[in-house]
């Protein structure tokens, strides 16, 4: 998947609510010493 914006979940036309999990992985780049890091996700909720 390349960098930019993607839905997620878009409900029907009653609104409809729904639950689910989002489960994504990073992957460094060669040489990338090894350790924790961190990076901004950020998530957005439109209205139409």
């Amino acid at each position: 998947m390349q960098t930019g914006e993607y839905p997620v979940f878009t409900s029907d036309a009653k609104g409809q609510g729904a639950s689910f999990k989002v489960v994504y992985r990073l992957e460094g780049y060669n040489q990338m010493s090894a350790g924790d890091f961190t990076a901004p996700v950020r998530f957005s909720l439109n209205q139409k």
